[in-house]
């Protein structure tokens, strides 16, 4: 079956399931089963996200500078969530997206269950963003929810260009809880899930090459007031499988920190993360790193930002091999037009592999 077939199938099948319930009753009615087995009746809720981006970019290079203009659709993000009980919820995210070659994908970001054992203590199995990144938990996929029009290049999703950098997404089990503090609140968020596969580009959502998982955890102290902040880090451990699940592994440590802050008058989130790989075949080392930070300012529905991102891929690291030295600085203008509807206009000045690129980005995104 070809990707365009199955991705037709499961559009299909998605609309399909969430029919009215006139539609639906006409096959099987389970209300009464439903309603005799738990005092919540599970009700499929759907929000949705999308954004579309007028684009030029110039780029420079030592051949000659070649320029480009166009517009691009963002992703479809649809948002799924149902309580099944008191203490057991559902959540998807599945997402339809504009492939370069015109085709489009459909692909499932998040898939879980979570059992809620106490106010302080939930259990998720299925699909989650991995403990590796503050911006995973808050920005997820929404356009709508991000500082700047594209997401910083360490902490794009796998399957984006120049993504891979990081573990965006864990198939496994994820714990999380809370504690207050006093004025302080202490939360964490822990992964065991299927490892990374030898092309970083890819999550191993069926199986797992090795017999190794990935180990994270991320923790944040947060504070609340005039000025909210919410501090912290994470830790990570994997092997890595090669392609046949055979051959030579890659040990993988990341370690990462985070800080952001909210005040009536500015914004800001910035994390640092490095990478440490040990390829045990060759028995080569490299510690790459990365870094972002993006800051907006004013109190009102005008938000002026700039944000400032940097990679650094050691030469020897075979696991990301490719991948280029990376320096980016952006200056934006936001306008919320209310809280479904912004509008951001940035320009980006990128270095990386010998190429000085130039971008001008118009963006509308909505929540619906």
């Amino acid at each position: 079956m070809s990707r365009r077939t199955a991705a037709h199938a499961l559009l299909w099948m998605f609309l399909l399931g969430v029919a009215p319930s006139g539609v639906r009753g006409q096959e099987h009615n389970h209300g009464q089963m439903i309603a005799d087995a738990s005092p919540v009746t599970p009700h499929l809720d759907i929000h949705g996200f999308f954004d579309v981006t007028l684009g030029a970019t110039r780029v420079r290079r030592a051949a000659g500078d070649s320029t480009s203009f166009g517009s691009g659709l963002g992703q479809l993000d649809l948002l799924l969530t149902s309580r099944i009980s008191e203490r057991i919820s559902f959540l998807g995210e599945v997402v339809l997206e504009a492939e370069d070659n015109g085709d489009n994908a459909i692909d499932v970001e998040r898939a879980y269950a979570r059992y809620s054992l106490s106010d302080h203590l939930h259990v998720s199995a299925g699909r989650t963003h991995a403990a590796v990144s503050y911006w995973y938990v808050t920005c997820h996929h929404g356009g709508l929810l991000q500082p700047t029009i594209m997401r910083p290049a360490p902490v794009r999703f796998e399957d984006e260009t120049d993504g891979g950098y990081l573990p965006a997404h864990a198939v496994g089990l994820e714990l999380g809880g809370h504690e207050s503090l006093g004025d302080l609140t202490f939360s964490w968020v822990a992964n065991l899930a299927n490892g990374r596969p030898a092309n970083r580009h890819k999550v191993q959502t069926t199986r797992d090459r090795n017999r190794d998982k990935q180990l994270g955890v991320s923790a944040t102290l947060s504070g609340s007031g005039a000025l909210e902040w919410h501090a912290g880090g994470s830790l990570f451990h994997d092997r890595a499988a090669d392609d046949e699940g055979t051959g030579p592994e890659i040990d993988q440590d990341i370690a990462s920190m985070h800080l952001a802050l909210r005040h009536a008058w500015f914004n800001q989130v910035g994390e640092y993360f490095t990478i440490h790989d040990r390829d045990r075949g060759t028995h080569t080392e490299g510690t790459n790193r990365a870094w972002y930070d993006a800051v907006s300012f004013g109190p009102g529905p005008w938000r002026p930002y700039v944000a400032a991102e940097g990679m650094r891929i050691a030469a020897a690291d075979s696991y990301y091999a490719g991948m280029p030295r990376l320096d980016r600085l952006t200056f934006g203008l936001r306008y919320d037009i209310n809280a479904f509807n912004v509008v951001k206009f940035e320009y980006r000045n990128g270095q990386r592999a010998g190429e000085r690129t130039h971008d001008l980005l118009l963006q509308t995104a909505f929540t619906f």
